[in-house]
């Protein structure tokens, strides 16, 4: 199984499953998440994840705070979105 290289998790949860992504430079590879009951991962596309429900805010510690691809060695950081003001 391809997986993606951890480079910082600082709060894991005890419970994950694994969802494919996929790194722009084309590689596919699982990467560990929270496993959180209640809540479908229904779709991964690219490097994005959708929900069900759809307005499902998921945990800080959802994902890996820093992932990195093992064929290109980018780096991918899972930090929130910062909500600009109107």
């Amino acid at each position: 199984m391809a997986t993606w290289k951890v480079v910082q998790w600082s709060d894991k949860p005890e419970r994950t499953r694994w969802v494919p992504l996929q790194c722009a430079c084309g590689r596919d590879a699982d990467c560990e998440v929270a496993d959180v009951p209640g809540v479908l991962i229904i779709a991964a596309i690219g490097m994005g994840l959708v929900f069900d429900p759809p307005s499902f805010p998921p945990p800080a510690n959802f994902m890996p705070e820093e992932l990195q691809c093992r064929k290109c060695g980018r780096v991918y950081s899972s930090e929130p979105a910062v909500e600009q003001a109107a």
